[in-house]
């Protein structure tokens, strides 16, 4: 809200008022019914200047069909993301009311507009999108030729346009506006289908492949963040995927609770859109289960991985990499358990399966390497264990350099077994570099690099 004097001279500069009789005190009277809202004042304005409204017709129209209208006056559009107190959200309802009015009323948008409109809805509201990234977005829609539509939006304000010195324009969208927009045109999951299955593909990150980078695939969670808030309650296929691919990013960053919240919502999805035994219900099982390892819910974790790999049976044979990924993750919560001999069973017919079927380079290869070195260090085989942790070091450091975090996770590792076997000066060199790395990569706060540190005294 602005002073009142402010909200009059900002309406003055974009609608001049034609003729004596419109007075500061008459703007400032048709003002105060907008709370005087700076947006909704810029909007009217815009609309009063862009239609050829007079003052008296709009005077006429907030009033009678809006403020006197007692249909309109009761219906109140609960928002619940613009204020923490009920008056306010009262408010800003009143005001989506009268947004809707002027959006009904006076802009008399043409088919391509609303389109624009709908897809910016989609975003995340905070970041201006460049022009380029922007026809971008809208292709997916088939949305093209947006230079005359998008200059009518700006110009009416509906959209928001910045642009520094020497830079190219880039636009956003108010919320307010942005929930008008969602409510009234149609922005719904099915709307929004193969752009969620386009984010969805943009955040999977997939640890062992060389060409992801944790770090520029996380730039894109905004947006599937944005189309989780919008849409968390559809039960469809594709909101599966995003919400698992999103909380596989929280778990790579550490961030576990929030991993969950994320893996429990996809998997609560694939049950409600797919036959229990589908392959996508398992995937779902075993992700969350991970999380539920990391977090120390052993008993939770095992619980459900059993059961995909019961349904992962059902479709794949024995020695299907899938399987093999299964066994792998089972295993990993079998030696949390301290069942390490089933534990080791499981990783050996997985490394047995992933070297049949990836060859011995291959970075699936490396975790089951790296997995049953785990477990036979529990067991004190710890001869076996620096072997296979030394083969699964290499092939990361040749896969994907010394920077990457899967190669900290390996130097740790095997920085453990040496200790064990006191070769500490070795160890003190790999976890020097492991630390390196995960300072580098996530920074000296973070959970990865905390328990790095605390290695560091057992290899004095």
């Amino acid at each position: 809200a602005l002073p009142a004097a402010e909200a009059v001279q900002l309406f003055k500069k974009i609608a001049p008022p034609q003729g004596p009789e419109v007075t500061d005190q008459a703007i400032e009277d048709l003002l105060s019914k907008l709370y005087f809202h700076a947006l909704l004042i810029e909007l009217v304005a815009k609309a009063v200047a862009s239609a050829g409204l007079g003052f008296g017709e709009l005077q006429e129209m907030i009033e009678t069909q809006f403020i006197y209208h007692d249909t309109l006056r009761e219906e109140i559009i609960s928002t619940g993301r613009h204020g923490d107190s009920l008056p306010d959200q009262a408010k800003r309802a009143n005001i989506e009311d009268y947004i809707r009015l002027i959006f009904n009323q006076v802009h008399g948008l043409n088919d391509k507009s609303k389109d624009i409109l709908r897809c910016m809805a989609l975003l995340p509201l905070a970041t201006p999108i460049g022009r380029e990234d922007l026809k971008k977005h809208l292709a997916i829609w088939n949305i093209e030729d947006i230079a005359h539509a998008l200059t009518m939006l700006v110009e009416r304000g509906w959209i928001d346009k910045e642009q520094a010195a020497g830079q190219k324009p880039k636009y956003k969208m108010h919320p307010l506006i942005a929930d008008v927009v969602i409510q009234h045109l149609e922005v719904n999951a099915a709307f929004a289908e193969a752009y969620t299955k386009r984010v969805a593909y943009l955040i999977y990150y997939d640890r062992i492949n060389p060409e992801h980078n944790l770090f520029e695939i996380n730039k894109f969670k905004a947006l599937a963040e944005r189309l989780s808030d919008l849409f968390w309650g559809e039960n469809r296929a594709e909101f599966s995927d995003l919400m698992d691919n999103l909380g596989n990013l929280e778990e790579n960053f550490g961030f576990y609770h929030k991993a969950a919240v994320y893996k429990e919502r996809a998997l609560y999805i694939a049950e409600s859109v797919f036959d229990q035994n589908h392959a996508t219900v398992a995937a779902c099982q075993s992700n969350l289960a991970n999380v539920y390892s990391e977090l120390g819910r052993y008993d939770e974790a095992a619980e459900l991985m059993e059961t995909a790999m019961k349904n992962v049976l059902v479709n794949f044979t024995q020695d299907h990499p899938n399987v093999a990924v299964i066994q792998s993750n089972l295993a990993v919560v079998y030696r949390l358990l301290g069942r390490y001999d089933e534990a080791a069973e499981l990783l050996e017919a997985a490394l047995k399966s992933d070297l049949k079927n990836f060859g011995k380079d291959h970075p699936n290869v490396a975790v089951s390497q790296s997995n049953l070195a785990n477990v036979y260090w529990s067991l004190g085989r710890y001869a076996e264990a620096a072997e296979l942790l030394e083969t699964a070091l290499n092939s990361d450091l040749k896969n994907f350099g010394k920077d990457h975090p899967s190669v900290a996770n390996r130097q740790g590792n095997l920085a453990a077994v040496y200790i064990e076997i006191d070769r500490k000066p070795e160890a003190r060199v790999l976890l020097q570099a492991a630390y390196q790395n995960l300072l580098k990569n996530f920074g000296p706060a973070h959970p990865h690099t905390i328990n790095i540190q605390r290695w560091f005294p057992l290899a004095e």
